[in-house]
């Protein structure tokens, strides 16, 4: 590193800082400029000027040092699980950044908590060109994993920092892996993923939300569609994501991460002694890896009735019971019921 003594030219408000004859800026080359407190003070009141500890700047096409080996690697999948300690390989001797700076690693798929773990350079170790960290707790299965490293957390003796990498999972340049299924899709808690549950009766239709809730955290995209109908006289509620105001990921303190998708009812929607089913399209709700919930197409996936509901009763039938001369030919038969029925793909206990 050279160390230069400039000359200094005060003209009302500009000071001009002028490098020794014959020196210029060179191409590809990294400045660092110190400007020790009370160098210069206010003309009308003699108070100092705060120092400036690190102006750094860059003149023509700086190269900056990349990492040329990720462990693990940038998209690595099936991590092993219990790994411990992450590192990286740089193109060039580093040093740390100066103020220290952190590095974070999130865990994206726990669903209880949010986990970030945050190192400055006393945690990391930095040899030569290669810098690695221990992670606690450690990787574990079914977990996607992103590793943000702000700029000029590493600096080359160069000057030229290393530009980090991005805390932003939709960038092409995010460091991110995961774990043995990681990747998988989202799946609706066997115990309590879904509010009402599934063929549940005595639905208030004074509630306000239903609830879907996932193994991992979740988050929803543009253009998905949640569909409420009523399967008795064809009243139906589409929503259109996004829709902030009927859907929402519920969060996780501040990180506005989170397993449970509310949704909200049509006020009046609902009736007494009413069959109602959801449907959710397989574009509407996806992990934060990308992997995409199946959703929910078919009627009996996720139905429920409200209070007052009675079960269907036959009032007539077409032929009658025991009826003498049901006509020949004839390719079907007829239920009258006193109330509207869909039919049960589940169970149907008289196929024909």
């Amino acid at each position: 590193m050279l160390v230069l003594r400039c000359r200094v030219t005060i003209l009302d408000d500009n000071v001009t800082i002028t490098l020794p004859s014959p020196l210029v800026f060179e191409d590809t080359r990294a400045y660092r400029i110190n400007i020790p407190y009370d160098t210069f003070r206010s003309a009308c009141c003699n108070r100092p000027f705060e120092a400036v500890p690190s102006w750094r700047f860059y003149a023509g096409n700086p190269t900056f040092p990349t990492a040329v080996v990720l462990s693990p690697d940038k998209g690595a999948i099936n991590v092993p699980a219990l790994t411990a300690t992450l590192s990286m390989q740089f193109s060039e001797y580093m040093q740390f950044g100066v103020p220290p700076k952190d590095l974070v690693v999130t865990e994206y798929n726990t669903p209880s908590f949010v986990m970030h773990q945050v190192f400055n350079n006393t945690t990391v170790t930095l040899i030569n060109n290669v810098a690695s960290w221990t992670i606690s707790p450690v990787v574990v299965t079914r977990q996607f994993y992103m590793v943000a490293i702000a700029n000029d957390t590493f600096r080359a003796f160069t000057e030229f920092p290393f530009q980090g990498y991005p805390a932003s999972l939709g960038s092409p340049e995010a460091w991110t892996f995961s774990s043995p299924n990681g990747l998988d899709a989202p799946v609706v808690l066997a115990n309590g993923g879904l509010y009402p549950s599934n063929i549940s009766v005595s639905f208030s239709k004074s509630e306000t939300h239903v609830y879907i809730t996932f193994d991992i955290n979740v988050v929803l995209v543009d253009l998905g569609v949640i569909t409420f109908y009523s399967a008795s006289d064809l009243e139906n509620d589409t929503i259109t994501l996004p829709n902030l105001a009927r859907v929402n990921v519920q969060t996780i303190g501040s990180s506005g991460r989170g397993n449970n998708v509310s949704i909200a009812l049509q006020p009046g929607y609902l009736k007494d002694g009413k069959v109602y089913y959801i449907t959710i399209s397989n574009t509407a709700i996806r992990s934060h890896s990308g992997a995409a919930f199946a959703g929910y197409s078919e009627p009996f996936q996720w139905r429920f009735t409200t209070s007052g509901f009675s079960n269907p009763v036959i009032v007539n039938r077409d032929p009658l019971i025991n009826e003498p001369a049901a006509e020949i030919g004839r390719t079907n038969i007829t239920l009258f019921f006193r109330y509207s029925a869909i039919r049960n793909a589940v169970a149907v206990s008289a196929p024909c």
